[in-house]
């Protein structure tokens, strides 16, 4: 395995941060930690940087062992949360710092290589522009071709995105998913937010209180999260228990009708989100009461707060 850690704990004084991680990564996968603040999602990846120590625990790359190895000496690269970019000097100059530093290239060719990942990162026009004077989706491009050009065989990112309004977010992840492909870059993404996470992963590892509550492709953690944390984490979930049986049903998967369907209740809410609305519906399952949402496109809205309604559901998930 390409990158492999292995049963990695982070104790501080006495608080475990991180509790018995282990993951498995490929050479070329992208890789999103999530989970809610103070989960150990960053403490895991600044351990996979090099900035702290495991108490216990391996980290292995390409089957050599980095546990301890200082963040300088291992093949791998940080993109910060702020950028970390030096103010005092320009695009280019911000560029070529870590080249410069590792003194391996001659002048002409460290400028050529940070000249190559400044138009990748769509910069090269901004080259001799003051950091300053960049908005922050220009200067988290920036931040990511310094990294890049010193073709680190692991790229992190700590919640890169963070800082950037709700579109220019969008963008930037459909613009660092397109580079991770382009140049095959093993990538370790840390984000809280689940839309991120679930659109520009390969797998995704859910935390919680610094352990790992699952681990599996997009499609599986939401269609198929092992517990209640995941299904309400990862989208919106219903959690009824029929017959017994704890199941979970997306919002998307409960089909309303006047016609008499397996169920029956009363729509309480209504909320238009654009293009689907959501409704809430009051219901009654082994004697209790339960708020069900469902989520029906535009031409499907015909149903108003009062309507006695029927319902069924398209999927189950069991847990």
């Amino acid at each position: 395995m390409y990158l492999n850690i292995q049963n990695v704990t982070k104790e501080f004084d006495k608080f475990e941060a991180v509790k018995n991680f282990s993951l498995e990564v490929k050479e070329g996968e992208l890789i999103s930690l999530l989970g809610p603040s103070g989960c150990g999602k960053t403490t895991m990846l600044r351990m996979i940087g090099g900035f702290l120590n495991p108490s216990k625990g391996f980290i292995y790359l390409e089957n050599k062992d980095i546990t301890k190895t200082p963040p300088e000496k291992r093949p791998v690269s940080t993109v910060f949360q702020n950028y970390a970019l030096f103010p005092h000097l320009n695009v280019l100059e911000n560029v070529l710092y870590g080249l410069k530093n590792k003194k391996i290239l001659s002048k002409k060719a460290m400028l050529e290589k940070a000249i190559k990942m400044l138009d990748i990162v769509g910069m090269t026009e901004y080259k001799s522009r003051s950091v300053s004077e960049l908005s922050g989706g220009q200067q988290q491009r920036v931040a990511l071709a310094r990294s890049l050009v010193l073709g680190p065989k692991v790229l992190l990112m700590d919640e890169p995105l963070s800082n950037l309004d709700a579109k220019l977010r969008v963008k930037m992840r459909e613009e660092i998913k397109k580079i991770q492909r382009e140049l095959k870059i093993t990538m370790i993404f840390v984000t809280h937010d689940q839309e991120e996470a679930i659109s520009i992963s390969d797998k995704i590892v859910v935390m919680n209180e610094g352990k790992v509550i699952q681990i599996g492709a997009p499609k599986e953690i939401y269609e198929k999260p092992e517990n209640i944390f995941v299904a309400n984490f990862i989208g919106r979930a219903n959690t009824l228990i029929i017959k017994g049986e704890k199941i979970i049903v997306r919002p998307e998967n409960v089909q309303l009708s006047f016609q008499e369907k397996s169920y029956k209740g009363e729509i309480i809410e209504k909320n238009y989100l654009g293009f689907f609305t959501t409704y809430g519906i009051k219901s009654f399952f082994d004697e209790k009461e339960h708020i069900i949402y469902s989520d029906l496109l535009g031409s499907e809205n015909e149903f108003e707060i009062k309507d006695e309604v029927f319902f069924d559901f398209k999927s189950i998930h069991y847990l």
